[in-house]
């Protein structure tokens, strides 16, 4: 079986090239049985073999690198607004789409099947007449405890977008909190608004860094509403084993905490925030075992093999 993983995202973060989260372990196991190869958007050629087990195949015309593998399938991995999609839609190998969220819906009819992260999207793109399939998980080799000291009382590593509500995070911890990820030029209000009141700040850290963040809180406080998603900051610091709270206008973040049955849901107010990090911060919990068995990568390749050899029949 040979699967071509695709998108057309062209940056030059180091993510690109570095990161390690779920999506790309899990490919990354299903390269243990498969052919596999991520061909990716950038103006030069080039082959980069990826720590998490397969090749990334850089290209300017990721169309024409992918039909010249001949692959059995293809997965994508974006949101339903990429042009990537419109480009593939007539070609005539099953196709897939690890869905990365977000409200655009321009090609969405595009994928024989659609994995999304939470029952909110699933339910929706059903309802619509999708062929969806819930599919999603997270690196729980690199997520783990660590013997770190406990620095923070709440950590939140998530783009500095005005959706994931950053300055409701800064207002509630104040120095006692630490943010990281992207910051975004076009919105530098997210910034001032934790340097305002004196919130820790770091740009985007790498897969590493990142999970020693999350141990350095006593807990993982997602600010995001239900647009911003956060999903994965979610399993990653609940595979750490770091109590976490999230807002309850927030469906998609607010359903792993409440299938668990460990964590807090919040109203998205200052005071219901401090007390909820009151509540948690100096709990030992173990919710490790419930992302293993429920969100691991080895879950979410299994998933996914699953849902592409359906449409490959």
């Amino acid at each position: 079986m040979r699967l071509a993983v695709a998108n057309d995202w062209y940056n030059k973060k180091s993510a690109v090239f570095f990161n390690k989260d779920g999506f790309l372990r899990a490919i990354g196991i299903l390269g243990e049985e498969w052919e596999v190869k991520f061909f990716k958007k950038h103006e030069q050629t080039f082959t980069m073999p990826h720590e998490c087990g397969f090749d990334l195949q850089f290209q300017p015309n990721v169309k024409q690198a992918v039909l010249d593998w001949k692959p059995d399938a293809i997965l994508f991995f974006c949101d339903f607004s990429r042009p990537i999609l419109e480009e593939f839609k007539d070609v005539d190998i099953p196709k897939a789409q690890a869905f990365t969220g977000g409200p655009f819906r321009d090609h969405e009819n595009v994928a024989d099947i659609v994995f999304v992260e939470s029952d909110s999207y699933f339910k929706d793109f059903q309802s619509r007449g999708l062929n969806v399939k819930r599919a999603f998980g997270v690196n729980t080799q690199l997520f783990r405890p660590m013997p770190q000291p406990k620095i923070f009382d709440a950590v939140f590593p998530a783009t500095m977008a005005a959706w994931k509500r950053h300055e409701l995070f800064a207002e509630a911890m104040g120095e006692k909190g630490l943010a990281c990820g992207f910051w975004q030029p076009h919105e530098p209000h997210v910034i001032e608004a934790l340097q305002k009141h004196g919130t820790a700040t770091l740009h985007h850290q790498n897969a590493e860094s990142t999970a020693l963040i999350y141990n350095m809180g006593r807990t993982c406080l997602i600010t995001s509403h239900t647009t911003g998603g956060s999903q994965r900051t979610v399993l990653e610091a609940m595979a750490c084993n770091i109590p976490t709270i999230v807002m309850a206008d927030s469906d998609k973040t607010s359903e792993y905490i409440r299938d668990c049955g460990v964590g807090g849901i919040v109203e998205p107010s200052v005071e219901r925030i401090r007390d909820e990090v009151n509540k948690w911060k100096d709990k030992e919990v173990n919710t490790r075992d419930w992302v293993i068995k429920n969100y691991s990568e080895y879950v979410y390749a299994k998933q996914m093999k699953e849902g592409i050899l359906s449409i490959c029949k």
